[in-house]
């Protein structure tokens, strides 16, 4: 088996956009959708949180709530007891379920004149709520909370998901009471609220998992929705008054909230915001407290000086006999799905597109390279072409300046999908940094992405002259089976967790009874390639020695920059009174 592997931090900078502005429509063309079939939905623009048709394969009454350009869908699939609420992510025609950490037991009695009727459930869910390019999913789910007779007392905590590894991170903050993950960008920063000592606050969660917090003395602060650029908008409410008191905000790659305006039309006094593109266009709707069932379609900007406007579409807009009610979602390219109402005494709702007269500039972000080796990768980016054709260009290089240009794989670009481009580059240098971006040119204009880092893995040969200098070609004190140290573990082992090869190690495993089980925790490096890490364990020193259920299981596994941390443990049926577990360190074959 060839694994090779490292982590990759990502640097969070706005996209530059470099010839014309970002355009914002003056106006839009409107089209009634309102019943269209299957066939005609297929035909429309591309949203990430609004889709009209359910995913191949999705499981019966799955509620999808985002979707990548890649085609993951994830979001809620109910379930019937005693299968529980889980999240899902569905994908090329198969499920993969995300399960919650616990769950909720409830039970009481009720007893009138006649008799007394027990009632009893189980509060379990794990719904997601969004999916980035790289197809991590965020999300919130219960955890195992003490039995009570009342449904409500269960405990959500926020997650975030990689279907690729299993691994889901609680994203909780310490001390909160209750968490709950509502956006993701590409760049997997995550927002989201909690339950503090005194308040309901949010959080921001960086990629590097640093946590921030948007914090008010008296408001309630509820974000609502992020985009790659770093922009998070949502509103804050003051109870502690006779009229509550909404406040919409902006922040920009900071916690600091910047109040923005509402339309000035009808005087409405809260709002709530449902999406934000790559090119900063907020939408959402906005309506007065005394009447919340009459609301108006919104969209809002930073016009030139980078002051923030709110306008009623229903006043830029030829709407015709159509009231705009709430825009549902926005793409890239500045496509419109928005609520809608007949203007008659009946008011049937209607479902609106709304296609702009201008096109802006393709979106893009530099994603972290894929398949690794010493000495090449595969760089990626996420384009939109914003419906104009588009080229994409990778830029690299040891620092900024770039050296280097590469054109993505695939061509021209169109369509409003953001879509997976790449690059192979060869004849890379081992465990050497190098930076890269990407740029993508339409009609409209050109837009660099950020500059991320990644540096290639070692090979055994570079490690070994890094640690051996001189020696390094000398078999018996540098070869992969020599011991120079005299420790427990030979060169190619010390290689592959992380060990000093001339210094003796110890306390590398600490095997602990866990139950009865046998069980070890091992951390090392993900940048070593050529080498792969396996456990076996036997009840007899002789074996046979067995891998997988029945003989041994992964417990935990986390990951913290280069180093990742499994928890292994032995996986015998029944009480087993001697137990032996390894870690085989083998040579992966190329």
């Amino acid at each position: 088996m060839n694994k090779k592997r490292v982590i990759i931090p990502l640097v969070t900078l706005l996209a530059l956009v470099f010839g014309v502005d970002a355009q914002i429509a003056e106006t839009y063309t409107l089209t009634d959708i309102t019943g269209w079939t299957t066939n005609q939905l297929a035909t429309l623009p591309w949203f990430a949180h609004w889709i009209p048709l359910q995913p191949p394969g999705a499981p019966l009454s799955f509620s999808p709530a985002a979707r990548n350009g890649s085609g993951a869908v994830v979001g809620d699939a109910p379930g019937y007891y005693p299968t529980p609420d889980r999240g899902a992510v569905v994908q090329s025609g198969a499920t993969t379920y995300i399960s919650a950490w616990g769950g909720h037991n409830w039970s009481y009695w009720s007893c009138d004149a006649d008799d007394c009727h027990f009632f009893w459930g189980r509060v379990e869910h794990s719904p997601a709520t969004d999916v980035n390019a790289l197809g991590w999913i965020a999300g919130h789910a219960t955890i195992e909370t003490p039995h009570s007779s009342s449904s409500l007392d269960y405990i959500e905590h926020a997650y975030l998901f990689d279907p690729a590894t299993g691994l889901k991170t609680d994203l909780t903050p310490d001390g909160a009471g209750y968490a709950r993950a509502f956006r993701l960008n590409d760049l997997g920063v995550v927002i989201g609220n909690y339950a503090g000592p005194s308040n309901f606050f949010a959080f921001r969660r960086e990629a590097d998992g640093t946590m921030n917090f948007f914090t008010h003395p008296v408001a309630t602060v509820q974000p609502m929705v992020l985009n790659n650029a770093g922009l998070v908008a949502g509103i804050h409410t003051t109870y502690t008054v006779s009229n509550r008191i909404v406040v919409p905000w902006i922040a920009s790659n900071t916690t600091e909230m910047t109040p923005i305006p509402l339309p000035p039309q009808g005087s409405p006094n809260t709002c709530a915001f449902t999406d934000l593109n790559q090119h900063g266009l907020l939408v959402g709707s906005a309506w007065k407290m005394a009447t919340p069932t009459e609301t108006t379609a919104v969209r809002w900007y930073a016009d030139p000086d980078g002051n923030w406007v709110a306008e009623d579409l229903n006043e830029i807009v030829d709407a015709g006999n159509y009231i705009l009610d709430r825009v549902l979602a926005v793409n890239d390219a500045g496509y419109l799905i928005v609520a809608a109402h007949l203007d008659t005494d009946a008011k049937p709702p209607r479902t609106l597109l709304l296609t702009p007269d201008v096109f802006p500039p393709p979106t893009v972000v530099t994603l972290p390279p894929t398949s690794l080796t010493p000495t090449s990768a595969v760089l990626r980016a996420q384009v939109n072409a914003c419906d104009l054709a588009t080229t994409a260009t990778f830029h690299w290089g040891l620092a900024p300046p770039y050296t280097a240009t590469n054109p993505a794989a695939g061509g021209t670009l169109t369509g409003t999908v953001p879509t997976l481009v790449t690059c192979l580059l060869t004849n890379l240098e081992p465990h050497t940094t190098y930076h890269c971006r990407v740029q993508a040119q339409n009609s409209q204009g050109a837009t660099l992405g950020q500059d991320l880092t990644f540096t290639t893995p070692y090979d055994y040969a570079t490690w070994a002259t890094e640690q051996f200098g001189a020696a390094s070609t000398n078999e018996t004190i540098a070869g992969p089976w020599a011991n120079p140290d005299g420790d427990p573990w030979n060169n190619l082992s010390e290689f592959a967790l992380g060990l000093e090869p001339q210094t003796p190690d110890t306390g590398v495993l600490q095997p602990r009874d866990e139950l009865g089980r046998l069980t070890l925790t091992l951390t090392h490096p993900l940048d070593r390639a050529g080498v792969a890490l396996t456990f076996a364990a036997a009840t007899n020193v002789a074996g046979p020695w067995l891998s997988g259920p029945g003989a041994t299981a992964l417990v935990n596994l986390t990951r913290n920059g280069n180093l990742e941390t499994l928890t292994v443990r032995t996986d015998f049926p029944g009480t087993q009174p001697r137990q032996f577990l390894r870690v085989n360190v083998e040579a992966a074959q190329p």
